[in-house]
């Protein structure tokens, strides 16, 4: 089971459109942290670093070193949405920068936990193939093999973390 969660991003994983109606933020990776606590004897700490309107080269210049420091056993990284909404994006620097942290991850003895977001082309203004980002996802080194995914039920915000996007660390058990 994992112990320390820290889950990196932008807007999607800070929780931006997922609000309580306190208005608190409550997105994906507080659900994942509220159902690793759920599932875990011990305390689970978790840390969401993810800051709304984020390009992947700023996420992972500001959070990767962050999260690293923090020795997480899961880190999870969902980003390039909105690199992919600007109308000169370069496909093979967010593959690249997508497998930087991958690596980094695997290196400091974290699983991965990666995420990609929907395709928003249909509402876009200009319409764009975004095929070569689904030939191009980052392949994971051979010696790493995913394993399974499993959703928590929609109970709210984890029982003492952080604001999105402040990074702090907290026990939640």
């Amino acid at each position: 089971m994992y112990q320390r969660f820290i889950a990196m991003g932008d807007s999607f994983t800070e929780g931006v459109g997922d609000e309580l109606p306190d208005g608190r933020l409550r997105g994906w990776a507080d659900l994942v942290a509220l159902g690793l606590a759920a599932a875990s004897a011990a305390p689970v700490s978790y840390a969401n670093l993810a800051v709304r309107g984020r390009l992947l080269g700023p996420i992972v210049a500001e959070q990767l070193e962050p999260a690293l420091v923090q020795a997480p056993d899961l880190l999870s990284i969902c980003g390039g949405g909105n690199d992919m909404m600007r109308p000169r994006v370069e496909i093979s620097r967010v593959v690249g920068l997508m497998s930087e942290v991958v690596e980094a991850g695997l290196a400091h003895g974290a699983h991965m936990l990666v995420l990609s977001g929907g395709n928003p082309s249909k509402q876009l203004p200009s319409v764009r193939s975004c095929s070569a980002a689904a030939t191009s996802s980052p392949t994971p080194p051979a010696r790493h093999s995913p394993g399974p995914a499993s959703r928590s039920s929609r109970t709210g915000r984890m029982p003492g973390s952080p604001t999105p996007g402040t990074g702090r660390r907290t026990s939640c058990t």
